[in-house]
């Protein structure tokens, strides 16, 4: 095929057709490296972050949505009893899988569906890039529509460190 420009401007408009290929190129590159980032290692990544600010809600009707996002989570939680001990919920929403990263060893302590379901909380592994910083990481099967619980504490800290991400679009 042989194009043959008789002004300027044609070859303007060929340039800037190249340029905008050129560039969705690169973004759809760049998206494809995102996708496939670690998820251990971008938990590290942000583990100094503050995060969204969230209260856990010591009744489960009251308990707040800890959505998925790449971006961390800073949990406080409401004071247990008289120990001086600190625990509360969080909601998930099913169904779909997602990978919890919490700063705070043993404070994850459970996960059930709906407000009566049984303890699905899978075992606790730590994080396998900066396992120090974050000790725990689960990876969570949520498989019904619904309401999930998950129960923080009892501990002796208040503020939590919780990133909750989508297992889909991420090697691990």
């Amino acid at each position: 095929m042989t194009l043959i420009f008789t002004d300027v401007r044609d070859y303007r408009a060929l340039a800037l057709v190249v340029l905008a290929f050129t560039l969705a190129g690169c973004s759809d590159a760049k998206e494809a490296e995102t996708a496939a980032e670690d998820p251990s290692e971008h938990a590290c990544e942000h583990r100094d972050e503050t995060g969204t600010q969230l209260e856990a809600s010591n009744i489960l009707d009251d308990a707040p949505l800890l959505d998925v996002s790449e971006e961390p989570y800073s949990v406080t939680l409401p004071e247990a009893t008289t120990d001086g001990t600190f625990e509360g919920y969080l909601r998930l929403s099913g169904p779909g899988d997602s990978l919890l990263f919490a700063g705070t060893e043993d404070v994850v302590s459970a996960l059930r569906f709906g407000m009566d379901g049984a303890d699905e909380l899978p075992e606790a592994a730590p994080n396998e890039t900066c396992p120090e910083r974050i000790p725990a990481h689960f990876d969570l099967e949520l498989s019904e529509s619904g309401d999930y619980f998950l129960r923080l504490g009892p501990s002796a800290e208040s503020e939590l460190f919780l990133v909750h991400l989508s297992a889909e679009g991420h090697a691990h």
